[in-house]
């Protein structure tokens, strides 16, 4: 993500001084262990779960209503 992230070039001064303090606070001060990782994506499965579950009662709550 960070070689990716250092491509983008940004166009007027005011973007650059912002990209610049996103790539070394962000980007190069955060570490993320395996750990923190691996428990970040088990919850983004709950929501997904979850989220699935939503719209599908949205959808028959629109079927039954004719909304």
């Amino acid at each position: 993500m960070v070689i990716e992230t250092k491509k983008i070039k940004a166009p007027i001064a005011e973007l650059k001084v912002l990209h610049e303090i996103y790539l070394k606070e962000a980007l190069y001060k955060t570490k993320t262990s395996s750990t923190a990782f691996k428990a970040a994506n088990k919850e983004m499965d709950e929501v997904e779960k979850y989220e699935g579950q939503f719209v599908d009662g949205i959808d028959k709550y629109r079927k039954k209503y004719g909304i």
